[in-house]
């Protein structure tokens, strides 16, 4: 079999994991009893990593649960849970969210076909109301196709510190089996329920140093709708989730980091 791979070009850590993937089934055959209560053992712990005693930073699924436990029967509630849930799925900080606008240039809809298993397709949630506010006018239903948000920061921290005006794309993919924690089912509810709002206008340079104007993405709810401060999506953050988690002291990246250890975790890679 190793030759029949290296005669097909295979490298050096194809064969690697080729070699681990005999090796186990061969080690299947002869199993015990204690072999397989350790495995199941080590695969629990593996899917449900321990916490640290000294950790700081919240498990996500305690986060997710009281995210959406948020109401959203206003505008205000609305954009809160939002907020709270695209934190907790990209993982960005506080202050890249108030460098996204309603513009192509930060802000992107389409919907592409997916190979996902049958619990995982249904109707699209957010796909209507996104057509109706034009940015996927050639939408049709397809089992198979899922709806993304595409997103990317206006001068966040890291691509500020390397000279460059914007960062890389975000993407988030809808999830029609779980639309209360969907954060584009959440995104195209807010934007549907402050499309007539009279939201003011950032100026923005483009990639030929040209500016245009763009509205912010998550605005204030004052007498004019400008664009959120850091400050107060971080006492959002604090007042909607953190307060009602035991022990937990509020940091201005606690959603970062509780979102980016769970993905680590998991082998997502970290750039």
């Amino acid at each position: 079999y190793a030759a029949h791979l290296t005669k097909k070009g295979a490298s050096q850590s194809q064969l690697t994991h080729a070699s681990a993937a005999v090796r186990h089934y061969t080690a299947t055959l002869s199993a015990t009893p204690d072999d397989i209560r350790a495995w199941a053992a080590r695969r629990m712990n593996r899917d449900r990593p321990s916490i640290p005693r000294n950790d700081t930073v919240p498990s996500i699924h305690d986060l997710l649960d009281i995210a959406i436990r948020i109401p959203a029967h206003n505008r205000i509630e609305l954009r809160d849970r939002t907020i709270a849930l695209f934190l907790l799925f990209t993982h960005a900080r506080q202050s890249d969210i108030t460098g996204i606008y309603r513009h192509h240039a930060t802000f992107r809809v389409g919907h592409l076909p997916l190979d996902a298993p049958s619990w995982a397709q249904g109707p699209s949630r957010a796909a209507p109301m996104l057509t109706r506010l034009g940015y996927i006018p050639d939408y049709k239903h397809r089992s198979n196709h899922h709806v993304y948000v595409d997103v990317r920061y206006h001068l966040p921290k890291r691509a500020a510190a390397q000279g460059l005006r914007y960062g890389n794309w975000v993407r988030l993919l809808e999830q029609p089996f779980s639309p209360s924690t969907c954060p584009v089912y959440h995104l195209a509810r807010y934007l549907t329920a402050t499309k007539a709002l009279d939201i003011d206008a950032v100026p923005l340079p483009n990639h030929e140093h040209e500016e245009f104007r763009a509205r912010p993405l998550f605005v204030s709810e004052g007498r004019q709708h400008h664009e959120l401060k850091e400050s107060t999506i971080g006492g959002i953050i604090r007042r909607r989730v953190i307060q009602y988690i035991s022990g937990r002291k509020f940091t201005p990246h606690i959603t970062r980091a509780c979102s980016a250890s769970y993905k680590i975790a998991y082998g997502v890679p970290r750039d």
